[in-house]
């Protein structure tokens, strides 16, 4: 399936985990899109921001998307009603926001950008409750752990950051040569890789770091790569134990996490692929978004090879 509509660069992407047929994209056009995937078909159009919409998140509960851009603001929608509507708006960064998450609680929002520092952000009295100084110029993505425990930064240092969420004192970290961007872990009890954090680098690479509670270490683990350009993001879906990368090269890749094995090339983007998104209750369908302006869903059945959209 190929969804096109969007006027610019497709950023960010996420599929309703209450709704599977339902991807929500957000684009540099500044909209937000609501997509019939069975169907291929647009359903809404959200003028969400005044500049692009760079990230995406679903609250745990369904009812409410998070989204961040780079006119500086984070914004919660509501979509139970038959007409979304933007229900808070978040304003305390003085640049860019590149990324924003809820924790599992739906009780915080952490968001890095542009401005050298990550808020943590009390969503019921829309104020932030923590500031944390970067020695990076951009914070380019932030992920919390499955229990809320652990939140984990990367930035344009090449530092992977891990915080713990009770006194939000940096506990750990790697640093890698080269910007890092975006990335993801599932500690969730039903992954199987449940103490692991994927990083996207700038120097081609996917890589796995190992988190160790007890022993607060973070180790290298596995490296996935080299693509031919750089890894501007990675998805890892921790019950079917399957990682997504997206290329600058307009190819997005799925890996074995294990074995490191490269099973699928994603054709079919023209440009770079920003996003990537697994479907809640079938991991087999994935969905990519481009700078091609547009995204494209894929079945990937369980064996090798190249894979064209549906």
């Amino acid at each position: 399936v190929v969804l096109k509509g969007h006027t610019n660069s497709v950023e960010c992407c996420a599929f309703n985990p209450s709704k599977d047929e339902i991807l929500v994209t957000g684009s540099h056009d500044h909209t937000l899109k609501t997509w019939d995937v069975a169907k291929g078909t647009c359903i809404s159009t959200l003028e969400a921001h005044t500049k692009g919409v760079w990230s995406c998140q679903f609250s745990s509960d369904c009812k409410t998307i998070l989204t961040a851009s780079p006119d500086k603001t984070i914004k919660i929608w509501d979509l139970s009603a038959k007409d979304a509507k933007s229900i808070a708006t978040f304003e305390g960064h003085t640049n860019a926001v590149y990324w924003a998450k809820f924790n599992p609680q739906n009780t915080l929002i952490a968001s890095g950008g542009a401005d050298a520092e990550t808020i943590i952000w009390d969503v019921k009295k829309g104020t932030p409750l923590k500031k944390i100084p970067s020695k990076a110029d951009i914070v380019y993505s932030v992920e919390f752990s499955s229990d809320g425990k652990l939140m984990f930064t990367t930035d344009s240092d090449g530092m992977l950051l891990v915080y713990a969420t009770d006194d939000w004192e940096r506990i750990q970290s790697a640093e890698q040569k080269c910007r890092a961007y975006a990335l993801s872990a599932d500690f969730g009890k039903d992954s199987k890789i449940n103490d692991g954090i994927f990083v996207a680098y700038e120097d081609k690479y996917s890589r796995l770091w190992k988190y160790d509670g007890v022993r607060n270490s973070l180790d290298l683990t596995k490296e996935y790569g080299p693509h031919s350009d750089q890894v501007k993001n990675n998805v890892y879906h921790g019950k079917s134990n399957t990682l997504i990368t997206c290329c600058r090269d307009g190819s997005g890749k799925i890996w074995d996490p294990v074995t490191g094995k490269l099973e699928y090339n994603l054709v079919g983007h023209t440009d770079s692929v920003s996003c990537a998104a697994f479907n809640g209750t079938d991991p087999a369908l994935v969905a990519t978004g481009s700078w091609d302006q547009s995204a494209l869903i894929y079945k990937v059945p369980k064996r090798t090879g190249v894979r064209f959209a549906e």
